[in-house]
């Protein structure tokens, strides 16, 4: 993650130290827009529910893996498991990523929140895998358990109030590191 520099930027430059740690800031800045942007131009994953319960993607997908390009056929589905509940009426958020093994994989947000920017903020960019797109469900006034209520449209127990689809990583707004360059 970065960090504040030491020493800052001088105008006679800086010490190797200084460097190194505004050498890792860059990186770490160039590989968060790497993750936001890559699937760009690559295919529009056009996600949507899948059956009832499920997310798919209805294009196929070119993404990075482990810097080699891979592609996620179309209609690949990211299923969302059974053990997320969401509070009555209130916003979960799934991240649709593809591990480091190709698997299709949802990893939801902790909690229940009161709107669907929190939702997306709670959201965690995964460590291994790609992420490609993220989702967001608005409980049904009775509530909403992944795998047995319904995402917007379908059917069967209660069905989401709204479900939203994104492509892309989560908003770089929400997951930027801090850095602070000190001008000396």
């Amino acid at each position: 993650m970065a960090e504040t520099l030491r020493q800052g930027i001088r105008p006679s430059g800086m010490n190797q130290a200084d460097l190194v740690s505004f050498l890792g800031n860059v990186r770490d800045v160039v590989n968060q827009l790497r993750r936001q942007t890559l699937y760009q131009g690559l295919g529009n994953p056009g996600f949507a529910r899948n059956s009832n319960f499920d997310v798919a993607n209805a294009n196929a997908i070119s993404y990075s893996n482990g810097g080699v390009i891979k592609t996620l056929s179309a209609t690949t589905n990211f299923d969302t498991g059974t053990s997320k509940t969401i509070t009555a009426s209130l916003w979960g958020a799934g991240l649709l990523y593809v591990t480091s093994g190709g698997t299709a994989t949802v990893g939801w947000a902790s909690g229940s929140f009161a709107t669907e920017a929190l939702a997306i903020a709670a959201l965690a960019e995964v460590s291994t895998g790609t992420t490609l797109g993220y989702f967001t469900v608005q409980a049904h006034a009775s509530g909403f358990t992944a795998g047995t209520d319904a995402l917007t449209g379908g059917t069967g127990g209660n069905v989401a109030t709204a479900t939203n689809y994104y492509n892309g990583g989560i908003p770089l707004s929400l997951v930027a590191p801090d850095l602070t360059l000190n001008a000396g």
